[in-house]
């Protein structure tokens, strides 16, 4: 704590900030983030010279996201029926979009209405060029998503107008 110079920080002492912060229940990745920003710190007074050394970082073991899950039938309904009641009938289509496609909200904002064509064989696509990791692939698109999809087709970008800050609303 602030009552705690920095040089007097060991390893025990680590050690023992994180026995009291898994006393407290906190989870083990917010645990290891509290290491990390500590570690970057001390790293940056030893580049400085403020510091002769680091003590060592244990981090904890974490396990997968528990907290992945789908939404059921009746959930899907729920929040549909929700936002449609609320008035907010282009933030459903785009959920239904977001549901049945699995993109990324980033990567619906950079899809522009080219971007979805049908094919003879597999029906109505969507080809992404910009994605996280870099690599473009295509997703089939269910019949509710390329009704989403034609609801909102009136901007070249159709899913641009969905920003953070407006998701977050």
């Amino acid at each position: 704590g602030a009552s705690c110079p920095i040089h007097t920080i060991t390893t025990t002492k680590l050690d023992d900030f994180v026995f009291s912060m898994e006393r407290r229940g906190l989870s083990a990745s917010t645990i290891n983030s509290r290491l990390n920003t500590m570690s970057k710190a001390f790293k940056f007074a030893v580049d400085r010279s403020y510091l002769k050394g680091l003590p060592k970082f244990e981090r904890k073991k974490t396990t997968g996201n528990g907290r992945i899950r789908f939404f059921t039938e009746e959930e899907e309904t729920d929040i549909l029926d929700a936002l449609e009641a609320d008035g907010r009938t282009e933030f459903a289509a785009f959920t239904r979009w977001m549901l049945d496609t699995g993109m990324r909200p980033i990567e619906a904002r950079f899809s522009p209405q080219t971007a979805v064509r049908q094919d003879p064989e597999l029906g109505w696509l969507i080809d992404l060029r910009k994605t996280k990791n870099c690599y473009p692939r295509t997703i089939p698109l269910t019949k509710r998503a390329y009704e989403a999809f034609e609801y909102l087709s009136d901007q070249p970008m159709p899913f641009a107008r969905f920003t953070e800050s407006y998701i977050r609303r």
